[in-house]
């Protein structure tokens, strides 16, 4: 009687697995336009789709109203800075940098303008204008960026020149 009920139950599972709905191929649309975001932080202009890691990029737009280092990094997800006398900015990512103020202390978490990289806090001073985008890369860098960058990397890139003339005031 055994051998029935265990040959009934395997058939009533089989006809269960079978009644799935099948899968079919769908058409996915790729992205309209000029939406690629390219980031150059990892030395060489990559779209940031086929970069296998955490990367958070805030366009020129995105950084509009920003006064500087501490209203960039809240509008970073996972990244915070803290200023100390007047204008050194120390930055930390994922809660990993340099929690002492010192001017010439090295961060945990590197940080470039336009590819230079910054050593120390008093070099940090930021002024958030003309800004073309900020690119954080989170996690150990130092196979690419070299020391400091065990936390992650922050790269600030400037505004290009452009043909026409444009002007920044604030009263």
């Amino acid at each position: 009687m055994r051998p029935v009920v265990v040959c009934v139950q395997s058939v009533g599972l089989a006809a269960l697995v079978g009644a799935g709905a099948p899968a079919l191929a769908q058409e996915v649309s790729g992205p309209a336009g000029d939406d690629r975001i390219v980031i150059t932080a990892t030395r060489q202009a990559e779209d940031a789709g086929d970069i296998p890691q955490s990367i958070v990029v805030l366009s020129g737009d995105q950084l509009a109203g920003a006064d500087g280092a501490e209203d960039v990094a809240q509008r970073l997800v996972g990244v915070q800075a803290a200023i100390s006398n007047g204008s050194q900015a120390t930055f930390q990512i994922r809660g990993v940098g340099a929690v002492d103020h010192q001017a010439l202390t090295p961060s945990a978490a590197a940080v470039h303008v336009d590819g230079v990289f910054l050593a120390t806090n008093v070099q940090a001073s930021l002024l958030a204008y003309d800004l073309d985008r900020v690119e954080v890369l989170k996690g150990p860098q130092g196979t690419i960026q070299g020391r400091n960058a065990s936390s992650g990397s922050m790269n600030f890139i400037t505004a290009r020149p452009t043909d026409t003339f444009e002007a920044y005031a604030e009263a």
